[in-house]
């Protein structure tokens, strides 16, 4: 098992993957990226392949263009949330590197232990800390690798909360990178949240929203995911018509009301 090494070039013959990777991409985002007078999608896709990855590129380029478009287009992706649960005190905390870096070298060893794989972490200012688990349990040989092999699970870290924000996360790997996730950011625990959307900022807000509450969260009186529209019952709006009517009452039962 183990993780891809930086330098690792993607071999020759994916020059089509390096294109169908950045097809993906607007012509002004590629323009900002690569080649800011450029007009035509067609001359910046000639002139990226053609000079910056003439040799083929590595993984972890692939991973830093892949990680930069996720970011920039979340809202095509479905995310969910998983509460970090810590059991010290505040004044025990264990410190967590905030380090990209440092995360991805804490991280890829935990990960090593289940999984042939490579992991990439970029810090996105304040979009959060964004680590790229690919992974491809069937394939040892790190030279001969197609990269649509490859399962890839994005996790959004943010310091300043305790929730985790993912997507692609299947059952096959889930409980292993929760499990290594646990490890690097020294916690006591990893769990299911209830939350999913597509909306990254606006989950974001919920959960922070909600971690400010704390223990008064429980008395939140909102649906089980306000950001999940699939199941949503349709709205009726019922006009209501207050009646009134008569009712005789005995004599006796009124006086004994007096």
């Amino acid at each position: 098992m183990g993780h891809r090494p930086d330098d690792i070039q993607v071999a020759s013959e994916h020059h089509e993957c390096l294109k169908s990777i950045l097809s993906r991409f607007t012509t002004s985002e590629l323009a900002e990226l690569f080649l800011p007078t450029a007009t035509k999608k067609s001359d910046i896709l000639k002139e990226v392949i053609s000079t910056h990855y003439k040799e083929g590129m590595t993984y972890a380029e692939v991973a830093e263009l892949d990680l930069w478009y996720t970011k920039s287009h979340s809202s095509k992706k479905q995310w969910k949330a998983f509460e970090i649960k810590n059991n010290s005190s505040a004044g025990e905390q264990p410190q967590v590197e905030l380090e990209p870096e440092k995360i991805r070298l804490a991280l890829s060893p935990e990960l090593d232990s289940y999984f042939h794989h490579y992991t990439h972490v970029k810090l996105f200012s304040l979009q959060g800390i964004w680590i790229r688990v690919s992974i491809d349990d069937k394939v040892n040989n790190l030279t001969k690798q197609s990269l649509s092999n490859w399962c890839v699970s994005y996790i959004v870290y943010f310091p300043h909360l305790k929730y985790l924000l993912t997507n692609g996360l299947v059952a096959a790997h889930k409980k292993f990178i929760l499990h290594s996730l646990q490890t690097t950011l020294k916690c006591s625990g990893i769990i299911d949240h209830q939350l999913k959307g597509a909306d990254l900022e606006s989950m974001k807000k919920m959960l922070a929203a909600e971690q400010s509450q704390g223990v008064f969260k429980m008395f939140q009186s909102v649906e089980n995911n306000p950001l999940d529209r699939s199941n949503a019952a349709p709205v009726v709006c019922r006009e209501k018509k207050e009646k009134f009517r008569v009712v005789n009452e005995d004599q006796d039962l009124i006086d004994r009301r007096l």
